[in-house]
């Protein structure tokens, strides 16, 4: 259910203004004088002041001025004694900031969950409708003991996080209240005073579990869903309950939380309800200049030519003739230029009702003949020509969700035919892929197969190499072995190589020896000298290397 809007007939309420121009330590004055007579002692220049409102519209509103000064840092405790609250806290007198200037796209639970970060004491945030067009107040009750203190520190990081707020210059000094003509202290803008027997609506845990006092040293303890925020219509919720609800309506009247934007023209953004039409048949919202209509004006006089606003464009291009106006929610007929329930008033003299009545064409032609009758206090067949009229709307509006209707039908049957070509695209290039992949797993199982034959192979190569490495260490030692044996001989065969030699060069010397003998005995025997004459001889020989070999030796 879309949430309510504040009806636009209601003043809006004036801008903010500074105190220059008000003497804020006047007298009070009666209640004769003034709507709002009363206003706050407040002594301090520099003061802002803010109308607001709040509340549900069908069930109570309350209104009235809020007046702030800056947040001052250098105090100790920020506020004057001329500023002090009526009521009596327990040890503490909490702290009241405004955050004047919530843009309106901007939720307050999402506010409340940047501020919530500080963890500064605050007890309760509440929203109330401002000056602005474009943005709405939020409320912040701080409290503890010190709450200046945390009021400082809240005020000094909503200003470094969320510095489109202008959190900077926004302590309430006072209040004066419309409804009641009284002055209310800062705190009293949150009334009713939130107790631990108030329940969220959302998760039905207590707001506060504890009230602001002592115990708690002014800090009230809130429940899992977070502090108590108090929208728009005056209920209160956990504000991370109320963020988890996906509508900007209060769970429990469906008013809106937090004041929204209002309605807008479609093509250009008028958002002067004056001037805004609501198609009643596909509910397009347009502006229309009420200079091209002098109707809308309640003027008599007809202008023939009817300025081409977008309202207008919209019944020429779709030939929805009936349009409620925003402001007044009165029905308007585009196809006679005029109201609903006028035409017959203004067309008896002259004619003119026969004349639109020939331009009119199908439906249009039955509502007007419709209306007139009702308008000329034919009331015995009423109910039956409501029925008509509502039927032939209702019909209008069938007839437009169903060329709505044929154009989606139009475009998924294109969607649908666009999906199936790619469908089938996607399914041949599947097969494809699947004759693809087929081809590729005999690969891979060829391979396998070869993969599996080469590991065979490798293994049994390895094992041939291990065999090998055995053999190569057995040869490696019986080469050793070898080596060494060889070395053996050699020294061996060198040693009886050098005994043979010796041996063959003493058998020389003895075979010179013998042939000198032989020769000294041929010589003898020549001589023909007897044994004793050559066993009494001496021979002396010229050998003389014989002896020296032989000392060698």
């Amino acid at each position: 259910m879309p949430s309510k809007s504040v009806p636009s007939s209601s003043p809006p309420p004036p801008s903010r203004t500074a105190s220059a121009n008000t003497d804020l330590s006047r007298p009070r004055r009666t209640r004769s004088t003034c709507s709002h007579c009363r206003e706050p002692p407040i002594d301090h220049l520099h003061v802002d002041r803010y109308e607001f409102w709040a509340g549900n519209p069908s069930v109570q509103m309350s209104t009235g001025l809020i007046y702030v000064r800056e947040f001052d840092f250098n105090t100790k405790y920020g506020r004057s004694s001329s500023s002090s609250s009526a009521l009596h806290y327990e040890g503490f007198e909490p702290t009241v900031l405004l955050c004047p200037s919530v843009s309106k796209d901007t939720p307050p639970t999402e506010v409340v969950a940047v501020w919530e970060g500080y963890e500064v004491g605050v007890e309760q945030y509440k929203v109330l409708h401002g000056p602005y067009p474009d943005s709405y107040l939020i409320l912040v009750l701080v409290g503890g003991s010190d709450s200046h203190a945390n009021a400082r520190q809240l005020v000094g990081g909503a200003s470094s996080s969320l510095p489109l707020l202008e959190v900077t210059g926004c302590r309430i000094d006072g209040a004066v209240s419309k409804s009641t003509d009284d002055i209310l202290a800062p705190v009293q803008l949150f009334a009713p005073v939130l107790t631990k027997d108030h329940q969220c609506s959302i998760c039905l845990d207590p707001l506060l579990y504890s009230p602001s006092a002592i115990s708690t040293g002014g800090q009230a303890a809130c429940g899992g869903g977070g502090v108590a925020l108090t929208i728009l219509c005056g209920h209160s919720f956990h504000w991370k309950c109320l963020s988890k609800w996906c509508d900007r309506s209060c769970p429990v009247c469906r008013f809106q939380q937090y004041p929204s934007r209002c309605s807008s023209c479609d093509v250009c953004g008028e958002a002067d309800s004056m001037k805004l039409m609501v198609c009643l048949v596909c509910g397009f919202i347009g502006c229309c200049d009420m200079d091209g209509y002098p109707s809308l004006l309640g003027r008599d006089e007809a202008n023939s030519d009817n300025r081409y606003t977008h309202a207008y464009e919209h019944f020429l291009e779709s030939d929805h003739a009936f349009a409620m106006q925003v402001s007044t929610q009165s029905v308007f007929d585009f196809s006679e230029g005029d109201f609903v329930g006028m035409s017959g008033r203004n067309s008896d003299a002259d004619g003119e009702d026969a004349k639109r009545g020939e331009k009119s064409k199908g439906s249009r032609q039955k509502i007007h003949r419709v209306a007139k009758k009702i308008l000329q206090g034919d009331e015995d067949d009423l109910m039956s020509e409501f029925n008509e009229v509502y039927t032939t709307l209702q019909e209008s509006q069938q007839q437009h969700y169903e060329e709505i209707f044929e154009q989606i039908r139009s475009r998924n049957r294109e969607s649908y035919a666009a999906a199936t070509e790619e469908r089938d695209e996607v399914l041949s290039r599947l097969c494809d892929a699947r004759d693809e992949l087929d081809t590729v797993e005999d690969d891979r199982a060829r391979l396998e197969l070869e993969l599996t034959n080469v590991s065979t192979s490798l293994e049994r190569l390895q094992r041939s190499c291990d065999e090998f490495e055995g053999q190569k260490t057995v040869l490696e030692d019986e080469i050793a072995g070898l080596k060494k044996e060889l070395q053996r001989r050699t020294i061996a065969s060198t040693v009886r190589t050098k005994k043979l030699h010796d041996e063959k060069t003493d058998l020389r010397e003895q075979m010179k020896d013998l042939k000198q003998y032989l020769r000294m005995r041929a010589q003898v025997d020549k001589s023909g000298a007897t044994d004793a004459d050559v066993q009494g001889s001496f021979v002396i020989t010229q050998n003389a290397g014989r002896n020296s070999r032989r000392k060698k030796r």
